[in-house]
This record gives C-alpha cells, sequence and structure tokens, in this order.
C-alpha cells in the first residue's frame, strides 16, 4: 500500500484502506464510505473554506515518521518550544494566546479535532498570530484498532486543514503513548510523533507558581507539556510567569516545527564535523607514508 498522508484528499480516496469508516460519532449507523467523505470534504473546501493563512509548518525529513523523545545531541543553544495540549478551549486558550502576543512568543497547540471543530476562528487566530497546529486526534481515547486511529487522525487535520487552510505535521499521542495505533498511524501518513521533554504539572496542582516550580530551569532545547484544555484556568497565569522568567535568563521560543529545523541544522553540522574527523587518520597514514619515502 501507498504511503498515506492524512491531508492529500485524493490518496484517501484512492486507498482502500478508507472505504470502511465506522460511523460512530457521525450520527449515522453501518459502515461510513470514503467516497462521501471526499465528496464532502471537496464541496466544503471548493465553497466554504476561508482564505489560507500563510504559515511555514515543514518539519526536516530527519524527523518525518519518527518520534521524537529527547533533546538533540549536544543542543546548546537556549531555545525552547512550549506546547498546549487538548485545546482549543474559548476561555483558556484566548488568555495564553493574549499572553504570548503581548512576549511576543511563539508556541505550539497540538489541538483535539472534536474541539477544533468546534471553534475553528480559535484555530485561525493561533496560525495567523505566528503558532504551530499539531493533531492530537480526534477524542484523547485509547483507541484499540487500525481503522479507528486513522480515522481521528484524519478528521482532526481537516478540521485543522478547513480552518486555517494548513495540514498538521506534528502528532502528539494522548496519554504520550508511543507505542499504540495513534502514533503508529500518525507517522505512517508522514507526522512527526512529538513527545515531551519537561512539564509544568497542571494535572496534580493548580496553582500556578507550583506548576512553575515543575518546569524549574529547562535545558537547551526542552520540549515544555502544558494544557489549554477545559478547567485549565491556572495554565495563563503560569505561562505568564515561565515565560516572564526565561525571557530574564535570555531563553528564546520557537514553535516544535521551528525547533526540529533547528536540530536539523545543529545535527547535520555534528555529522559533518565526525566526518571530517574520521578522515584525518587515513590522511595522517598516507602523510607518513610519504613522508617515510
Amino acid at each position: 500500500m501507498a504511503q498515506l498522508n492524512a491531508c492529500d484528499v485524493q490518496s484517501i480516496k484512492n486507498d482502500s484502506q478508507f472505504m470502511n469508516f465506522p460511523r460512530k460519532g457521525v450520527g449515522m449507523s453501518g459502515k461510513f464510505g470514503a467516497s462521501s467523505m471526499v465528496s464532502i470534504l471537496a464541496y466544503t473546501t471548493i465553497f466554504l473554506m476561508p482564505s489560507p493563512i500563510n504559515v511555514d509548518w515543514a518539519i526536516p525529513a530527519r524527523y518525518k515518521r519518527t518520534t521524537v523523545l529527547n533533546r538533540a545531541k549536544a543542543f546548546s543553544a537556549k531555545t525552547i518550544a512550549l506546547t498546549f495540549d487538548d485545546g482549543p478551549d474559548p476561555k483558556v486558550t484566548p488568555l495564553i494566546l493574549d499572553i504570548l502576543k503581548k512576549n511576543n512568543v511563539k508556541a505550539t497547540f497540538f489541538v483535539l479535532g472534536k474541539a477544533a471543530k468546534r471553534h475553528p476562528m480559535l484555530l485561525r487566530r493561533i496560525a495567523a498570530e505566528g503558532h504551530a497546529i499539531g493533531n492530537h486526534s480526534w477524542t484523547h481515547g485509547k483507541v484499540k484498532t487500525k481503522d479507528q486511529a486513522v480515522w481521528e487522525l484524519i478528521r482532526t487535520n481537516q478540521a485543522v486543514t478547513f480552518a486555517t487552510g494548513n495540514c498538521p505535521t506534528v502528532f502528539r499521542p494522548p496519554y504520550g503513548i508511543q507505542d499504540g495505533e495513534y502514533a503508529a498511524q500518525a507517522k505512517a501518513m508522514g507526522m512527526a510523533s512529538v513527545l515531551w521533554t519537561a512539564i509544568d504539572g497542571d494535572t496534580v496542582t493548580k496553582s500556578p507558581e507550583k506548576m512553575l516550580a515543575y518546569v524549574g530551569t529547562p535545558k537547551s532545547g526542552e520540549i515544555i507539556l502544558c494544557h489549554d484544555g477545559p478547567g485549565k484556568s491556572a495554565t495563563p497565569p503560569m505561562v505568564s510567569l515561565l515565560v516572564a522568567k526565561l525571557k530574564k535568563k535570555g531563553y528564546e521560543f520557537a514553535t516544535v516545527p521551528e525547533l526540529l529545523g533547528t536540530w536539523d541544522k545543529h545535527l547535520a553540522l555534528l555529522e559533518q564535523n565526525e566526518r571530517v574527523v574520521l578522515k584525518q587518520p587515513s590522511r595522517l597514514i598516507a602523510m607518513q607514508r610519504s613522508e617515510s619515502k
């Protein structure tokens, strides 16, 4: 079977895998035909889709179809990525966006498809203000089958694409499950499955100060997990405290795609230097042989 592309309507239409979608969750019974899904998407894209927002969510080839779990080797730049899961939420997300805009900070929002569908204008604001949007599944459930995972990933990517004109390139698996169907199918579609290297502790405390302590002082290249879903009212004040603290220490902020791009350039330079070092012994031997003649 050809490699999947969750935002390529034609590849979905031509792939037999998508010919039988479960109709659970779309208000119908029986099987959901991919041709119907493609027809609806094509119609809404042509007649209803707002103008695309100019963004750059591209990721380097080395990270496509991979799991991003650790910081890049020997990365020393004081650049970190703030990430927010489970939104967008009409109460929490705008407050976070206000803080980020005020401080000229870019972040990445891993959205749930069902929330993205309800709040497309929030997605447009996220993208228009320079942030990246990632896929966090449709329901945040614990899917057990390949078909369920594919269906949720496609629906979520389509919700983001409909709202912004751009398709996510990064995915975060619910509960951070690295080896489940969500992550496997996201990578099969060409996305990077991105975990985190630090957390704000918002699942165990509602105190912004304690959440800030959970983060501590990040290492270079850290990916920080926060949440902007319903009820996460402590996240905005924590973000305000964290941004002020880190800016004072000279940190810069990047979206996940931007950070992966920076890592890629850094690793490419390391690899180039390693190749040069490996060539040195053979050159020395050749010089010694030449001198001994």
